[in-house]
């Protein structure tokens, strides 16, 4: 009868009634969540509206710097993209780096930035234990213990070679195509350039060759994690209740699927041949990381091989841009301050004297000023200006009081840290020697000031049992480059540019800028 009724109606109130009803669900499904007492009671550095969160989105970095001049021994929340975020002093880490995932967790604070349920990226501990224990445990003699043993399905022991000549190897291919030849001084686009270059060295210690150099694999691996982070930023401009409607019609998440299905395509008949083989004992050990993970999966009994194939390319999300950042903000650090080329042109020299010729991990452990530069380019260049974060499953109390409800992310700002005048001397003064004048000073601090070292000081690796697993490895590759390119090249800015490039800032990322070339010649 209503519905009778309704169809007599004029169209212009029918279209205002839908209108109505259109507004009421709205307002039921999308008003703000009512913020618990106890995150109220943290102080707010900030907005927390919509012109708050585009605030956060422009100039995060100055909130954050504001918060920790404020409350520098205390707490402090934004407003952001993702909710409010509380910011802790680095005096709480060591109360709550033993917290169970239970209460808080690593994973789910990591998950909601990407919006793993819609990149599909799923926790694979499988990849992360292959790559903290065999890829960092067969880098070279010198760090854990180096012969590592396993046995194939007739229980064969295999002994692994060494991953480092490969790096070397694949290092100095990818200089020597990637980069200018000549004596004459020559322009590049550096982050292009150290994209490709990281991502061929990656590729190698992860998949071997031939596939390291494959085009369409190179393409995928370098653009997947920018699709991700790109794919996750726009859909979080719709309200929730829309995303799953919304995701797979945005051009981000059709290239995301694209990039799992090419990585199927390319890597799964390798490895199923590789297993094969394996369980044969009839071929020569591969010595990378598709190969150790397969052999933890045991074939494929513990992880199917699509999922190994997978996990593949969803490590790119932290080997790939992370370190050649890295290497990008190292090269405009030596090009706008060629003082430093020479000093560390002759350390590589004579620890290659002492080493007859090699980079290997020994060598590397000795190239101390080198390590030094790239440590404090990190310091005042860091890929995120927050660390250690997380999410509260439940109610935690920190020392002081301080009550960080369930549900609310937190984090150490890490980015103030470094440039504490506090913590550090000269704290905004780049000194590419910082670092390798104090592990001089005593024996205490010689592995306390290594670039891979994590502290209460030296965050951007983060903290405690879920710091970066691929650290070590992404130590030696870019120093491996930096090695090869001071030795053998000199470095400038372009004609006419006094400073160096001013990098890219969006929330709390720090991102070197990339578009900007640099000059380069090949040495007599």
């Amino acid at each position: 009868m209503l519905l009778e009724q309704s169809l007599r109606l004029p169209p212009q109130v029918v279209a205002a009634g839908v209108v109505v009803v259109i507004t009421i669900v709205i307002k039921l499904f999308f008003l703000p969540a009512k913020i618990p007492q106890e995150l109220k009671n943290i102080p707010l550095v900030g907005g927390e509206d919509e012109q708050a969160k585009a605030q956060f989105v422009k100039s995060g970095f100055d909130l954050l710097q504001e918060g920790y001049r404020k409350y520098p021994d205390g707490a402090f929340r934004v407003w952001t993209p993702n909710g409010f975020v509380v910011l802790i002093s680095r005096r709480f880490i060591d109360e709550l780096k033993n917290l169970p995932e239970d209460q808080a967790d690593f994973y789910s604070a990591n998950e909601e930035m990407v919006l793993s349920k819609y990149t599909r990226i799923e926790r694979d501990p499988l990849i992360v234990d292959t790559i903290k224990n065999d890829l960092t445990g067969n880098l070279g003699l010198s760090i854990l213990l180096q012969i590592h043993e396993s046995k194939n399905a007739d229980g064969k022991n295999w002994k692994t070679a060494k991953v480092m000549p490969a790096v070397i190897d694949e290092a100095s291919y990818a200089v020597s195509t990637e980069l200018p030849q000549g004596n004459e001084w020559e322009s590049f686009p550096v982050y292009h350039k150290a994209t490709r270059i990281i991502a061929l060295i990656a590729g190698r210690a992860f998949l071997g060759l031939p596939i390291n150099r494959n085009e369409d694999w190179i393409k995928s691996e370098i653009e997947y994690p920018a699709d991700v982070f790109h794919g996750a930023f726009r859909l979080k401009k719709y309200p929730s209740i829309l995303r799953p409607f919304v995701y797979r019609a945005l051009p981000e998440f059709q290239r995301i699927f694209a990039h799992y299905a090419q990585a199927q395509r390319l890597i799964l008949p390798v490895l199923k041949e590789r297993a094969k083989a394996w369980k044969n004992g009839s071929h020569e050990r591969p010595n990378d990381v598709m190969q150790y993970e397969m052999e933890n999966a045991r074939g494929d009994v513990l992880a199917p091989f699509h999922v190994q194939a997978k996990s593949q390319i969803t490590a790119a999300l932290g080997t790939i841009h992370t370190s050649s950042g890295a290497l990008t903000h190292s090269l405009f650090d030596l090009a706008s301050r060629p003082e430093y080329q020479q000093p560390l042109r002759e350390e590589v020299l004579a620890v290659l004297k002492e080493e007859g010729g090699t980079l290997e991990k020994k060598a590397m452990n000795k190239l101390k000023k080198l390590d030094s530069f790239l440590k404090e380019s990190l310091r005042l260049n860091p890929p995120n200006q927050i660390a250690f974060l997380r999410r509260a499953l439940t109610k935690i109390v920190l020392s002081d009081g301080t009550i960080i409800p369930k549900g609310t992310f937190f984090a150490v700002p890490s980015g103030c840290i470094s440039l504490d005048p506090m913590v550090w001397k000269n704290a905004t003064e780049f000194d590419g020697f910082r670092f390798s004048r104090l592990r001089d000073e005593s024996s205490e601090n010689a592995n306390r000031y290594q670039f891979v070292t994590i502290s209460f000081d030296s965050l951007h690796f983060g903290y405690g049992r879920h710091a970066c697993p691929g650290r070590f490895f992404a130590s030696n590759q870019i120093k491996t480059v930096l090695a090869l390119l001071v030795k053998d090249y000199d470095l400038s800015l372009e004609e006419g540019q006094t400073e160096r490039p001013a990098n890219i800032t969006t929330e709390t990322q720090v991102l070197p800028n990339m578009t900007e070339s640099i000059r380069m010649r090949k040495r007599a």
